[in-house]
């Protein structure tokens, strides 16, 4: 489904909400679900949500499903502003816009979990038979705390799914950084210069083309090396908090508020000694379940003969060797910065 189909059925099962309230004057008006605040939604997919817990009535708790279905609907309209700008400010990344749902979607489900604005909460929010908990979230002082709920998990979503897309960018891009940084040394062209090698590799994922190179030419070690670089846990992660200011409309007070989105945000350094660490585990599983299959080889004894019982100190010299090794031949260093 496009992003303006889910858009439509969502809409279309928002309008089917109507609520029974009691007017200023004691008088009874029903209100659609663009009449309702913010709060009320929230409120009341909880209500619905705890009545088909609780409720022992068969009819009443298929009544409270299709109720929550109907909450949950405007909720996500509510929101949906979210969407176009996420979609805005996350261009780099190149994903989808129906990705964009599934970030509100999935950020309203942890809003939904920690429930800051009720007394009680899922032990196990995905499990329908969890038992209900005192939530130690609650904070019934903040009129606006289910916004402010929404918003944080929001910000933190966005923050998680660049996280997610930098870990990925460094690992593509770790050895090219270790590459600029040693110090140029001769080394033997596992290429010999070979003129063919860029069309070799023209349909090749860079790291993946560069570690079957290394395999073609029985350099198993350095297959091993490039392949950990880039894939295994050879990063040193640092952690910090970091904040951004965006304007969000609030419907309560009908004004533009400023508000500050707190998130983590995490960077990775290539660390050698996680990375050799890495080489001296290497067991038979490391390619039954992995390396067999992402490189297709079938007999992965002599790869794995290749690091066994190689000492720490051997282990780092061949990694400057096979860094060195791939410097010193622009071609290889092609293929990790291709695109």
């Amino acid at each position: 489904m496009t992003l303006d189909e889910i858009r439509l059925s969502v809409e279309k099962e928002a309008q089917l909400l109507k609520v029974e309230t009691v007017d200023e004057n004691g008088n009874k008006v029903i209100k659609g679900y663009e009449e309702l605040s913010k709060n009320e939604l929230g409120n009341g997919y909880c209500d619905w949500d705890e009545i088909s817990y609780f409720s022992k009535d068969e009819n009443e708790r298929a009544k409270a499903e299709m109720m929550k279905s109907r909450y949950w609907a405007a909720i996500l309209l509510r929101y949906w502003y979210k969407i176009p700008k996420w979609i805005l400010e996350s261009k780099s990344l190149r994903l989808p816009a129906t990705t964009f749902f599934d970030w509100l979607h999935d950020s309203l489900h942890d809003a939904f979990y920690y429930r800051s604005w009720r007394l009680k909460r899922r032990a196990r929010p995905n499990d329908p038979n969890s038992e209900w908990i005192d939530n130690p979230q609650y904070n019934n002082m903040d009129s606006n705390v289910f916004d402010r709920s929404v918003n944080f998990f929001c910000g933190a979503r966005r923050g998680k799914e660049y996280q997610a897309a930098n870990k990925d960018r460094r690992k593509a891009n770790i050895i090219t950084t270790s590459i600029d940084k040693t110090v140029e040394e001769d080394g033997d062209s596992i290429l010999d210069r070979n003129e063919g090698l860029a069309t070799r590799g023209s349909g090749y994922n860079g790291i993946k083309a560069l570690v079957n190179l290394f395999l073609d030419n029985n350099k198993f070690l350095e297959a091993l090396i490039i392949d950990n670089m880039a894939y295994g846990d050879s990063y040193k992660t640092t952690k910090s908090k970091k904040s951004y200011k965006t304007t969000e409309y609030n419907l309560e007070t009908e004004q533009n508020e400023e508000v500050e989105i707190e998130y983590n945000s995490y960077s990775y350094d290539f660390n050698e000694r996680k990375l050799i660490k890495s080489l001296t585990e290497i067991d038979d599983a490391y390619f039954t379940e992995y390396f067999n299959k992402k490189y297709q080889v079938d007999d992965y004894k002599p790869i794995l003969e290749s690091v066994k019982g190689v000492s720490n100190n051997k282990l780092y010299k061949e990694v400057e060797k096979t860094i060195c090794t791939i410097r010193s031949t622009p071609e290889l260093v092609e293929y990790l910065t291709s695109k």
